[in-house]
C-alpha cells in the first residue's frame, strides 16, 4: 500500500471471500457471519489506513460465490448494508463499494431467470 500511494495511487480494497469460524467457512450469509464480515471489512481499512471498500468480488459468480444464501442481489444486500454499517460507525467519511459483479445478466439460472438483476 505504500508503493502504490508513493505512485499516487489509491488503491480499492476488495472485502473478499470468508472466514472459516462462520457459515463453515462459506461466502458470509448467516447474521453471525454477515456481522463478523462487516467488522473484518472496517478492520481492513483500519489496518491499510484507506478510506473505502469493495464488498466481496463478483458476487454474482460461482467462482468467488459459495453463500449458502445464493448470488442473489438480495442475497448480496443484506451483506452490503451490514458492512456499510460497520464501516460508516468506525469511519462515517468512508466509502462502501458495491455491487461489484460479474455482470448483471450475463447469468441465468435453470428456470430462465437471471441470477442478480432480473429484467
Amino acid at each position: 500500500m505504500a508503493r502504490a500511494r508513493e505512485l499516487g495511487i489509491t488503491p480499492l480494497i476488495i472485502a473478499n471471500r470468508a472466514n472459516s469460524p462462520y457459515d463453515n467457512g462459506r461466502t458470509p450469509s448467516s447474521p453471525e457471519g454477515i456481522t463478523a464480515f462487516g467488522k473484518f471489512a472496517a478492520a481492513v481499512i483500519e489496518h491499510y489506513d484507506e478510506s473505502s471498500v469493495e464488498v466481496l468480488n463478483e458476487y454474482n459468480a460461482g467462482t468467488f460465490n459459495n453463500s449458502a444464501c445464493g448470488k442473489s442481489a438480495a442475497c448480496y444486500l443484506e451483506v452490503l448494508k451490514e458492512v456499510h454499517q460497520v464501516v460508516k460507525a468506525a469511519d462515517p467519511g468512508a466509502s462502501v463499494v458495491g455491487p461489484a459483479t460479474i455482470g448483471i445478466g450475463n447469468c441465468v439460472q435453470t428456470d430462465g431467470t437471471k441470477c442478480f438483476a432480473p429484467d
